[in-house]
This record gives C-alpha cells, structure tokens and sequence, in this order.
C-alpha cells in the first residue's frame, strides 16, 4: 500500500525532526526516510503538495534548507489505519502503530465483536497476550487448547451437549470384551487444510507421533502397539484394561496435525494468518463433520498481560 509506505516515511522524519522547522539537506532526509537521495526529493515534494510539511531549499551548494513538519503522526495514520482495520487488515494497522498494541486500543475497540466483514460473519476477540506455538505438544493454556481443538481433528473429540466423546477422524470404534483392543474404522474422504486427502497412512504416522513424544503421550504409556490391521481399520493394543481410552484421545495433545506439515490440521478451522499479535482463523470448507456457523475468529492483540479484560459487542449487547 504505497499510502502506508508514505506515512510510515514521514513518520520517520517527524521523529527525527519534530514539529519544530529544522534545517537540514537531501541527504540527510534520505538517511531518515530510508531511501535514495532522488526519491527523498519527489517524497518532500508528495508530502508538501498533500500539506503534511513544508520544505523550503535555499540557493547554493552546501545551503541547509528548513523542514518544518506541520502535521502529528496521529493526525496522518488514525484515517488510514481506520481503513486497514474496516478490511481485516490488522498488520498493517499495527505497522502504523509502530508495532505498539496498546496505542491501537482506542481505535480497535468499534471493530471488535461480531462483525460481517466482506458478507461473511467474522467474531473478532480483543486479547492481551502473544498467541505464540499452537503445537498440542507445548500448550497448557486454556486459549491455546480450544484452538488446538478447533484446528487439529482427532480419532475422537468431545462435542457441546454429550457427556461422551463423539467420532471425529475415526468414523465409530469397537472394543473387545477384555477391552484390551480398540478397533477404530477411519472416516474415508477428509482432506487435510491444504486440500490433501487424509489417508490412512498418514493418521498412523500421526499416531506414531504422538506415542513417541513424551509430552502428549502421558495418558498412553499403556499402549503396546498401533496398527493398521485392515484398509482404514486401525487397531490400538494396550497392557492393561482401559473403558476410557475414547476420553483421552479426544484430549487436545492427542490431536494430530499433518505428519509433515504440523501446522496443518484437519478440524473445523484452518489457521489462515499467524503473527505474535494477531490470528487468523478460517472455516475450513474441506471439514467432513458438520460446518461451524462463523466463517471467521481473529484474536486481535489490544493490551498488555496487566490489563486482561476487555470488552466486545456481540449482536446488540455486550
């Protein structure tokens, strides 16, 4: 966006420079701004035709001309990060903010909530920290698990309103009367976020996966073996008796990403833009289960960990 590219320039020379005229020479500004000497005289020019400095060169070799910055930083950016934010476009907002959350709060606050955003329905949550790894094998905070689960698909997951774990990856299961083997028939014809189809190979490594890292695999050290004993059947061994092998396979350390691509999942959501202050998620169109309503979450980072509690409009109330 070559507007935003503009005032991010002049941004640096009121910086430099202040609201005060200041003498100074071309290729000073081109230090500041960051370019060549023959763009920081058409920028000077751009900026004092738009009103934003005054430039003023006096005749003769080694004269300093006076630049005198007449607009604030606020004044400049406030418009236009108003226009980043109606799009969605929280990164460039943030780059007019100097990289500064907070300063975005007050500006942010109207976008939050539930929004239609391009005639798709977008819940936006104002957060106060990084949303950093959303690997299963390293998150013990709330926010990052349901994510976790809104992203990675498992062989079983828990669904709002049953006390049970329903089938996700795994179409339905059966147990041996010692309960000592589960079988678990695979859904055929899911896909992967990228559009890949999941094949049975590849939730077998994924388990594999799992069972090898110590971190996800503490609640199956009692597992012996994981099989594939017929096309899209796979069989889980254990030592010892377990009637609640479902419930913990719908845990979020047991969901499985794609075998080599971690960051890709298969649940309802796929992970569309990823930064330290800010996330992106996508209703993945490939889902094999029943589509979730929103068509997009954004966790949009406004405070500090000090100040946890924000608030956000949904509908007509808050």
């Amino acid at each position: 966006m070559r507007q935003l590219q503009k005032i991010r320039q002049y941004q640096r020379l009121y910086q430099h420079y202040g609201a005060a005229p200041k003498p100074t020479t071309i290729a000073e500004v081109a230090e500041v701004a960051v370019c060549s000497e023959r763009h920081a005289r058409t920028l000077l020019r751009q900026l004092a035709q738009s009103g934003w400095l005054s430039w003023n060169a006096q005749p003769g070799r080694g004269h300093r001309a006076i630049l005198h910055c007449l607009a604030t930083t606020s004044e400049l950016s406030a418009p236009l990060m108003h226009a980043c934010l109606e799009k969605g476009d929280y990164q460039s907002a943030l780059q007019l903010a100097d990289g500064d959350p907070a300063s975005l709060h007050h500006i942010i606050t109207p976008f939050l909530g539930g929004k239609w955003l391009k005639h798709q329905p977008t819940l936006r949550i104002p957060w106060y920290r990084a949303l950093t790894s959303l690997d299963p094998s390293l998150q013990r905070r709330r926010a990052e698990q349901h994510i976790i689960c809104a992203v990675h698909a498992g062989l079983t997951r828990y669904a709002p309103g049953h006390p049970q774990p329903v089938a996700d990856l795994a179409h339905h299961w059966e147990i041996d009367d010692d309960k000592l083997r589960w079988r678990f028939y695979l859904r055929s014809g899911a896909h992967w976020h990228n559009g890949q189809a999941i094949s049975d190979e590849d939730i077998l490594s994924a388990l594999h996966q799992l069972l090898a890292d110590p971190a996800r695999s503490a609640g199956l050290a009692h597992v012996t073996q994981v099989s594939l004993v017929a096309p899209w059947c796979l069989e889980i061994a254990l030592t010892a008796p377990d009637a609640m092998l479902a419930h913990r396979l719908a845990h979020h350390a047991c969901r499985l990403p794609h075998p080599q691509q971690p960051g890709i999942g298969a649940g309802p959501f796929a992970i569309a833009h990823h930064h330290s202050h800010y996330l992106r998620l996508e209703r993945q169109p490939w889902y094999f289960a029943a589509h979730p309503l929103l068509h997009a979450i954004e966790f949009w980072r406004t405070r500090s960990e000090t100040e946890k509690t924000a608030w956000i409009t949904v509908g007509k109330g808050e």
